[in-house]
This record gives C-alpha cells, sequence and structure tokens, in this order.
C-alpha cells in the first residue's frame, strides 16, 4: 500500500504528484483511467502521519515475523524509499510512507507557508491558494460551469 501511495511499483497508481510535489487524490473511472483532483488538501499531508518506529530488539523476541519485518525494511530503504535508520541507537528502524528525501521536504514548504496551509489558527484543511484558483481540472462527469 505504501508503496502505490509514493508511485514505488511501476505502473502503478500513485497519489503522489511530482509536478506539483504533493499527495493528491485521485478518480479512477470505470474504464481504468486515473484523474487527479488538481486540489492541495489534508489528502496530500495525511502522509505525513504514517510513521512507525520498528525496535530490533521487540523483533528478536518475535521470530516469526522478524523475516516479514526485515523484507519490509529493506524493500523501503534508499533515497526513494522510506526505511530510515535511527541515527542515535541502530537497533531502531523508522518507516515511514512519505520519505525525508523525495516527500517530506516538498510537503513541509507548502505546509509552512502562510500563503497556503499555515494560518494564524492552526493549519488549513485546504490550501489558501484555492481561494483564487478554484479550477479542479478536468474530471469525468463532472459538467464545467
Amino acid at each position: 500500500m505504501a508503496n502505490a501511495i509514493g508511485g514505488h511499483v511501476a505502473n502503478s497508481i500513485s497519489l503522489w504528484d511530482e509536478a506539483d510535489g504533493f499527495f493528491k487524490d485521485l478518480v479512477v473511472a470505470p474504464d481504468g483511467q486515473c484523474h487527479r483532483i488538481d486540489v492541495f488538501s489534508w489528502v496530500g499531508l495525511i502522509p505525513l502521519f504514517a510513521i512507525e518506529v520498528v525496535d530490533q530488539r521487540l523483533l528478536a523476541k518475535a521470530p516469526r515475523s522478524t523475516k516479514q519485518w526485515r523484507s519490509i525494511i529493506a524493500a523501503l530503504r534508499g533515497p526513494q524509499g522510506f526505511g530510515v535508520p535511527d541515527r542515535k541507537q541502530r537497533a531502531r528502524r523508522t518507516l515511514a510512507v512519505a520519505g525525508q528525501y523525495r516527500f517530506v521536504p516538498r510537503i513541509l514548504e507548502r505546509l509552512l507557508s502562510e500563503r497556503e496551509f499555515l494560518s494564524k489558527h492552526g493549519i488549513r484543511s485546504v490550501s489558501r491558494i484555492h481561494a483564487e484558483r478554484c479550477d479542479l481540472g478536468t474530471l469525468p462527469g463532472i459538467a464545467r460551469r
């Protein structure tokens, strides 16, 4: 699932919009065509919350799970992936959907911008840029006004 969200599986649907550097919703039509909804919303921020710290000592106590976790960690390692070694304790791994090199800097740039998500009252659910930019792109089944 995490690989599909981030576009790490060849020929799969990805919520990641490389041009805008943000996760966005997709509409999949009955014919299989994907149409990106061109909105900066919480959809793009939620992957930041998908994070887990895996302690190697815990895995040692669960031998049947260890092999599966190690394969997940190996698959998610690297600059395009999401497995990050804990710099202080090598006994831990941080697994996250939004990898620190590819996704996080671009998402945080929008999140911490007062022109977009950051406001005096907290984080907006939809970017402020949509106050002026109301076009969602071309979506099947939705008539334009």
